[in-house]
């Protein structure tokens, strides 16, 4: 009886373990992978990388400007900026003694200060991504080094939303990640199991 009772509880165990093989091809794995590597990847945007002419461009806010910079006040009309206008001195002014001219400074809002991601660039972020379900994957086969690999396509969910990123204006100019979209990721196989890397990410 006992021998009978340690096969049943044999093969159940190889069932197992083959459930937790890395190099297995089926959703369950792709999921784990990708969901690994974007777990530290944040959604942002950086509007300060428009300015042309400013005071502390890619220093942080408050910000001179002396034209008229069209990402900026993107984000004034999304409530994270707010824009004032002020005499400003050209940065890049060719003269002995700049003049100062009409222009805007841009400052952060209270909510501008919650999605400002700090130094050294400042950009604006707004969540990050997760892989919620694998949609489809293409048959693992060689790549051009020979390498095992396949395209998954997956449903992409975005952790702690900002709801500025939902603004069609701002959407549209920077192609925010919106929750429900699509991402696309290629996956290797290695000696480990299937792996990829952050630049083999990318969302529709």
């Amino acid at each position: 009886m006992k021998t009978l009772l340690l096969v049943p509880l044999a093969i159940g165990a190889l069932v197992m373990a083959g459930c937790d093989n890395p190099k297995d091809v089926g959703k369950a794995n792709f999921l784990k992978v990708i969901n690994e590597h974007l777990k530290s990847k944040k959604l942002c945007v950086d509007p300060l990388k428009w300015v042309m002419v400013a005071g502390n461009a890619g220093n942080g806010y408050p910000v001179s400007v002396t034209m008229k910079v069209a990402e900026l006040d993107l984000f004034v009309h999304a409530g994270l900026l707010t824009s004032t206008p002020a005499m400003v001195v050209p940065v890049l002014s060719t003269e002995a003694k700049p003049v100062a001219v009409k222009g805007t400074i841009f400052n952060l809002t209270e909510k501008g200060k919650q999605s400002d991601e700090g130094p050294p660039n400042h950009r604006f972020c707004y969540g990050v991504p997760e892989a919620t379900k694998v949609l489809e994957y293409t048959e693992p086969g060689p790549d051009l080094l020979g390498r095992r690999m396949t395209q998954v396509t997956f449903e992409v969910g975005v952790k702690d939303f900002a709801d500025w990123a939902n603004d069609p204006v701002v959407n549209q100019r920077f192609k925010t990640v919106k929750p429900g979209t699509q991402g696309m990721a290629a996956l290797f196989l290695t000696s480990e199991g299937w792996h990829t890397q952050q630049e083999n990410i990318y969302f529709k």
